[in-house]
């Protein structure tokens, strides 16, 4: 079943960058860090969580929409994170090594916050599913995640540093979340807060 999943999430991005000719789009990978936020625990820090993630990015400068003006819009992204949670302990260990790897595919809008020449800062909502391969019903200790198939947020600030004309380097923050809404219990969900450090490549197709 994951193996599936992770076809599908692979083909949805290939199938976005085969859309129209002369198009202006951006290739980037990110290496990440984070770290669970768990408020019961006597600190919201805890544990760390390694993930990757690749995303393909199509320019919205052509776009006429009003809104997409006024927000400043400058490209729709589609990512796909790898999380890998064996190292988790959990609300005060009581969920030690019972938390699965996680595949995530989000929607988002790079809104433009700061843009002056080769530097650049984004705000980063997204929305999208997350897979799970680990929940309740395979191990019990895990009392945050009662189902595989999750929605899954995420927002994310990021500069970007042009490097040459067509490389640039990221770094930011990013918070991700992820649940089932309670269509399966437990629903406690997984909160996030990772740091970044990637690379993009822009081109035009």
């Amino acid at each position: 079943m994951a193996r599936k999943f992770i076809w599908i999430l692979l083909l949805s991005l290939i199938h976005q960058t085969s859309v129209s000719a002369q198009q202006n789009y951006r290739l980037s990978a990110e290496l990440g860090l984070g770290t669970m936020l768990i408020p019961e625990n006597k600190t919201l820090l805890n544990d760390y969580i390694p993930n990757v993630s690749l995303s393909v990015a199509k320019s919205m400068q052509d776009n006429k929409s009003e809104w997409i003006r006024r927000m400043h819009v400058s490209y729709q992204e589609l990512t796909l994170t790898y999380m890998n949670q064996s190292k988790l302990t959990g609300m005060l260990d009581t969920a030690a090594n019972s938390f699965g790897n996680v595949y995530m595919l989000t929607y988002s809008l790079m809104i433009n916050l700061l843009g002056r020449e080769k530097n650049h800062l984004y705000f980063i909502p997204g929305w999208g599913i997350a897979y799970d391969t680990k929940t309740f019903y395979e191990n019990s200790k895990n009392i945050y995640i009662g189902s595989h198939i999750n929605y899954a947020i995420r927002f994310e600030w990021t500069y970007d540093r042009q490097i040459n004309n067509n490389t640039h380097l990221l770094t930011g923050i990013k918070y991700m979340h992820y649940s089932n809404g309670a269509f399966v219990l437990p629903n406690r969900g997984i909160n996030s807060l990772t740091y970044t450090l990637g690379l993009a490549y822009q081109f035009k197709r």
